[in-house]
């Protein structure tokens, strides 16, 4: 069985012309349609670059160590939880 699923914009007169591609096989088969609300299309990137957002992370010093690291985590654990 082959799927494909094809997203078009409905004209005016309804009418649609569909090619299908050659692996799809002759004779009788069954055209699904859906209509629902129109699809989102996905946002388009944009924005700050990588390496600009790399650039906003990096700091002045060098990287705080892994028990300087537990220490805020615990820090900020006791001022939330008490």
């Amino acid at each position: 069985m082959v799927t494909l699923r094809i997203t078009a914009d409905i004209p005016s007169n309804r009418q649609l012309t569909i090619t299908l591609p050659p692996e799809v096989p002759v004779g009788q088969s069954e055209l699904e349609i859906i209509v629902g609300s129109p699809i989102l299309k996905q946002p388009q990137p944009g924005g700050v670059s990588a390496a600009s957002i790399l650039g906003i992370a990096a700091g002045n010093g060098s990287p705080p160590d892994d028990e300087t690291v537990q220490r805020w985590i615990r820090e900020h654990r006791t001022e939330k939880h008490g």
